[in-house]
């Protein structure tokens, strides 16, 4: 039982390493995961639950969420950093306030499923369900402030300083942890035209009410043709 939990850890953590490119940063997301399940374990000893088997269930289902949150948080930061071509802390406060809404309205929305079994109690047939339950609402609480507040600053302190390379598997982390993908942070950046030399190419440019020339017209320029001299006679 041990070893298949301690091939389960690894498998796990080669999963983040995969998934951010980064065997630092899966590192830093996989070592505070623990983290979020110290609101399950004080949820459950609030309501003197032991440790059951729905209370186990309910742990693992805070590890998920809480491993979702941290690879989407540091997969948007990144996704950021390549927006803006750059790495700062501003940028990374940048990503963790745009993954607000989704990921705080996902924990309400998981909150608001298991409030009522919580509400109910060890009823019968809720034996299993009223324990995980209370354990996933105390580890939510926790999850969600790993996600939003600890991963972006623990992010902003052992970062490379270098924004990440885009991948064309990137997308499919994008879309799985519920980031914005490459294609549509690109349509977002204004495109801005270089003039340089506006003054010069304005008067290239045909005018609004200016006729088009025909094909093979030298566009209604006249150009001096040069006199013919008189003919030598044969």
């Amino acid at each position: 039982m041990i070893g298949f939990g301690i091939a389960a850890l690894i498998a796990m953590f080669l999963l983040i390493q995969v998934a951010l490119r980064s065997w630092r940063m899966a590192a830093m997301a996989f070592l505070t995961l623990p983290v979020a399940l110290l609101g399950g374990i004080a949820a459950a000893l609030l309501i003197g639950s032991e440790l059951s088997l729905g209370a186990l269930i309910g742990l693992l289902a805070v590890f998920a969420v809480a491993a979702r949150g941290s690879i989407s948080v540091i997969a948007h930061i990144h996704e950021v950093e390549r927006r803006h071509a750059g790495a700062s802390a501003a940028l990374v406060r940048l990503a963790a306030s745009e993954r607000l809404a989704p990921i705080a309205g996902a924990a309400a929305a998981t909150a608001a499923v298991l409030l009522p079994f919580a509400i109910l109690g060890s009823r019968a047939g809720l034996e299993i369900v009223h324990p995980m339950a209370i354990v996933v609402l105390g580890g939510l609480v926790t999850a969600t402030a790993l996600s939003l507040l600890v991963v972006p600053a623990l992010y902003a302190q052992f970062s490379t300083g270098e924004p990440q390379k885009a991948m064309p598997e990137d997308e499919l982390i994008y879309h799985w942890s519920g980031s914005d993908t490459g294609e549509d942070a690109r349509s977002r950046i204004p495109v801005v035209a270089d003039w340089e030399h506006a003054g010069s190419r304005s008067s290239d440019r045909p005018t609004a009410g200016a006729a088009a020339a025909p094909p093979g017209s030298d566009g209604g320029v006249t150009t001096a043709k040069p006199a013919k001299g008189p003919t030598r006679a044969e």
